[in-house]
């Protein structure tokens, strides 16, 4: 079985080795004789992920590439209890348990009658900007993922590449505190991040796509070079509101 996980650079120079037969060594060697900057400078705009996947075409005589599965890497910050027997749940699906566990960590701050109102005015008329993307995050399940990362060390990276740190929160608990705090002052976040650790997991899909390979040889390309990463060097899975049963996860790893 052909299978394409980005766990770490052994396992993606593997997975390439498997899919397109081009070595680690060949690589390197095309790394070092291929300037990207150069290329730039001289040719029409192409994305890396597309030059890079037309590169390895021509090095390994093939006209397309196929797999079998994709593995990605799910972040997030959860309860290390959390076994994710129900799976890796979408937004929608877990918003009740997200609720739920917010409402123990204010201790008694608010009395569940009082709770649920605030929880009311978020879901409908609280000003608050955070409120408001709540609100577009809960409504539409293009929000509702779960998202997931192609290349697991881009989690670390996220303030170079541009991404949101789901490591360090989730943002729909952002959304839920920063509209607490700012109404009753009550720092809610701080004990979401004190009872909770990075978590990463870690689940297989037969979703493949040619072009996540040029992605690959874009990050790894990028990171042979110590060249800083960018939104090219990784690219995400979204499950558009539907979760991920329990039976396609590999590995939970908590940080």
């Amino acid at each position: 079985m052909k299978i394409l996980d980005c766990e770490n650079d052994n396992t993606m120079f593997g997975s390439i080795k498997v899919i397109t037969g081009i070595q680690k060594k060949d690589l390197i060697d095309m790394f070092n004789r291929f300037d990207l900057d150069d290329y730039y400078e001289d040719n029409t705009w192409i994305d890396a992920d597309a030059l890079f996947l037309k590169k390895i075409k021509e090095m390994s005589n093939f006209s397309q590439f196929q797999y079998d599965k994709t593995f990605w890497f799910h972040l997030s910050r959860t309860t290390p209890f959390n076994n994710f027997k129900e799976g890796l749940l979408s937004l929608n699906d877990n918003l009740e348990n997200l609720w739920d566990l917010l409402f123990t960590l204010q201790e008694g701050f608010l009395p569940k009658d009082e709770w649920n109102i605030f929880r009311k005015s978020l879901e409908s008329d609280c000003p608050s900007h955070f409120a408001s993307l709540y609100r577009m995050k809960a409504s539409d399940k293009i929000h509702g993922g779960p998202f997931a990362m192609l290349i697991r060390e881009v989690a670390f990276h996220s303030e170079e590449i541009g991404n949101h740190n789901y490591l360090g929160v989730p943002e729909i608990i952002e959304d839920i505190c920063f509209p607490f705090q700012e109404k009753y002052g009550f720092d809610l976040l701080t004990k979401f991040k004190k009872v909770t650790l990075p978590c990463i997991v870690k689940f297989e899909t037969t979703d493949v796509e040619e072009y996540h390979l040029g992605v690959v040889i874009n990050f790894l390309y990028h990171k042979y070079h110590s060249l800083e990463l960018n939104l090219d060097c990784n690219t995400c899975f979204d499950g558009y509101g539907k979760s991920i049963p329990n039976k396609a996860l590999l590995q939970i790893e908590y940080l």
